[in-house]
């Protein structure tokens, strides 16, 4: 039998052998022992606690609340950059046809028998939808694959329908590109919670090339992320900091930062097409894949009957694919915004609901600097 360590580790060493009860380890894919560990009894768990509190004492507790989340940050991007290394149980949230609902959790070891699992699941009725990590519990390197349902995914467009079709129906149903295009600027405030924390994000707007957001942690008086475009001038900050972008980040940052993006598609530079009507959240929605100047190809869903955008989906020259679902529209001044906003880039799920828009405040060009 393989050597294992068998004792438990407890403040950064293994503990000398404290009793004679073992504990078999199972290897799920071949159900063999691969080896027996000490159970660890009282006085390990004694000693795990006294650790966890000194630690605490010593470290954590004087820690500024900036640099706190600088590590949780750096622990994400650590388990950003390692997502393909690494096994998580799977959540199934699983609906049928009767109505009935259920969770269902396999643990991470089913990842050591391959890459794929079969398993039975006790319905009485047949299976309505899937979805994988409803609540965006871990890590996704692509959350866009992670739902099944048993109802039609695709249809036909119908002919003669074409993206400027779409795209225009789009804007006649959130007020008409006319007053769209009469805007002078801006202001929307958003608010939401990321592990317990209260996270406000701000978006100011002025004509078509001027944006900055920022994501700020009220509660802590920290700004986790500043993102400026003015002009040709795109400017990034996290926790501080402010990288170097190339020219490729540049020209994604832009993009990102439209309001409605939908009024340069029919643009030099863009390409647009419809490519299907694609069932979303139950809703038939036609699906309109966009290639951007950048080079990144963007897919958009807008609800075939109220023409509202319900969906985007962007993929990155990097390849990183992130989702923003759109819901909750209200008028403003004439003009119908989202008020519930859902932007999921796998390993951080900004679930956001709107506070405030505000039309024509009077932004100037000195409220778009760092």
């Amino acid at each position: 039998m393989q050597k294992y360590p068998d004792r438990p580790f407890i403040n950064g060493k293994f503990q000398a052998p404290g009793g004679s009860a073992r504990i078999p380890q199972i290897n799920p894919a071949t159900e063999e022992v691969l080896c027996e560990v000490e159970a660890a009894g009282l006085p390990s768990l004694n000693a795990a606690i006294d650790g966890a509190q000194q630690a605490y004492l010593d470290v954590w507790r004087d820690l500024a609340p900036g640099k706190r989340t600088e590590i949780l940050f750096n622990v994400a991007r650590l388990v950003r950059e390692n997502l393909e290394e690494m096994a998580m149980p799977v959540v199934l949230a699983i609906e049928q046809d009767n109505g009935t609902k259920d969770t269902l959790t396999l643990p991470v070891e089913i990842w050591m028998k391959g890459g794929t699992k079969t398993f039975a699941y006790p319905s009485t009725s047949k299976i309505k939808n899937v979805v994988i990590d409803p609540e965006h519990d871990f890590p996704d390197i692509n959350p866009s694959n992670n739902s099944w349902t048993s109802v039609a995914q695709s249809k036909p467009v119908p002919a003669g329908i074409t993206a400027n079709d779409v795209l225009n129906k789009y804007l006649l149903s959130i007020g008409g590109k006319d007053k769209i295009t009469a805007l002078s600027d801006v202001v929307i405030t958003s608010s939401g919670d990321v592990q317990g924390q209260r996270i406000v994000r701000t978006q100011k707007i002025k004509g078509a090339d001027k944006s900055y957001m920022e994501i700020t942690l009220p509660d802590q008086n920290i700004t986790a992320v500043k993102i400026l475009v003015n002009g040709d001038s795109v400017k990034l900050s996290q926790m501080g900091q402010t990288p170097a972008l190339d020219e490729d980040a540049r020209k994604e940052i832009k993009e990102d930062g439209k309001l409605f993006p939908e009024l340069d598609f029919n643009k030099a530079g863009y390409k647009a097409e419809v490519a299907s009507i694609k069932n979303i959240g139950g809703k038939d929605a036609y699906e309109v894949k966009v290639t951007m100047p950048s080079g990144n190809v963007s897919t958009y869903y807008y609800d075939v009957n109220t023409g509202y955008k319900i969906k985007a989906s962007m993929t990155g020259l990097r390849g990183g694919t992130s989702t923003v679902d759109y819901s909750d529209y209200r008028d403003v001044n004439g003009i119908m915004f989202p008020y519930h906003v859902v932007m999921d880039q796998g390993e951080l799920v900004l679930d956001m609901k709107v506070q405030s828009v505000k039309l024509n405040t009077g932004l100037t060009d000195a409220d778009f600097k760092f």
